[in-house]
């Protein structure tokens, strides 16, 4: 066990498998995350003053907290929810290896290394 401060969970949820596939894979060859888990899920919720039911697939993105501002970024570009659950968790305690491969796969991102 090893403590970090630099690992988060990123969470949202989309309406089909195919979203969530195509969001997961976009975010994963972009390096800004190194792992998605897709569970499908049943939420209940108030929208436009009645309680809906629906199925819907929960992303979590496991990535580094660098990345968060372009992940939301990325996610409000390509998610089909007019008011996307965008949340992240962080995580306090990671297995040490783990941990490396996850900020190694997200580690370089050449697309916005000259904004910094």
């Amino acid at each position: 066990m090893e403590f970090t401060k630099d690992l988060i969970v990123v969470c949202t949820t989309v309406d089909s498998i195919k979203e969530a596939r195509s969001i997961s894979r976009i975010l994963v060859e972009e390096n800004l995350a190194a792992c998605i888990q897709i569970n499908q899920v049943r939420s209940i919720f108030e929208w436009e003053d009645e309680v809906d039911e629906s199925l819907e697939f929960k992303l979590s993105i496991k990535t580094v907290a660098d990345n968060y501002e372009r992940i939301e970024e990325k996610l409000l570009e390509v998610h089909p929810y007019d008011l996307p659950e965008i949340i992240s968790v962080p995580i306090m305690y990671a297995y040490g290896p783990y941990a490396e491969w996850v900020d190694n796969q997200c580690g370089e991102n050449e697309e916005f290394e000259d904004d910094e």
